[in-house]
């Protein structure tokens, strides 16, 4: 079960802010760009940035 619910839908195409990722296998990942139309970061209880995770992350097809 994941901690994050599924609300991503497709690509970001407006780039109203740009988000750098280096997750080569990621759907939304174009040439190290995020062009998710929403990105979710968590878990609320993280202490450092080692405990977060992209909720976003869908691997490619």
């Amino acid at each position: 079960m994941s901690i994050f619910s599924d609300f991503t839908d497709g690509k970001n195409t407006d780039n109203s802010i740009q988000v750098k990722c280096e997750v080569k296998n990621c759907r939304y990942n174009d040439s190290d760009k995020c062009y998710a139309h929403q990105i979710h970061v968590g878990p609320s209880f993280a202490m450092s940035k080692s405990d977060t995770v992209c909720g976003t992350f869908k691997i490619e097809d």
